[in-house]
């Protein structure tokens, strides 16, 4: 789980997927505004049913994106809020790989 200050709130993604930047790499979309009331990068993650059939492995795509996100925080440019929607391809990739590919997009982003 992300620290507090490093979380969306649910009225926030509503505006950053309406009027944010998007992105897509070969596994992950992403959505990106520039936050006014905020110095630190925050973070929400979407995984649809069709991506995943059960709640255990739609969980566990998360916990796998957040842990990337977690590690790499420091790098990562503050004052963004970006939402994560995470491909079906995700399942079957091994952990550096998805590392490298989510790394590139949040920099582009």
């Amino acid at each position: 789980m992300l620290s507090r200050p490093n979380r969306l709130k649910r009225e926030e993604i509503g505006s950053i997927i309406k009027s944010g930047r998007r992105l897509s790499s070969g596994f992950y979309r992403a959505t990106a505004l520039k936050l006014s009331n905020t110095t630190v990068p925050r973070f929400a993650f979407v995984v649809s049913s069709k991506t995943a059939k059960r709640a255990v492995d739609r969980n566990l795509l998360k916990r796998r994106t957040r842990h990337i996100v977690r590690k790499n925080l420091k790098q990562l440019p503050g004052g963004w809020g970006v939402v994560v929607f995470i491909g079906p391809q995700v399942i079957k990739t091994a952990f550096i790989e998805l590392e490298k590919d989510l790394l590139g997009l949040l920099i582009k982003l």
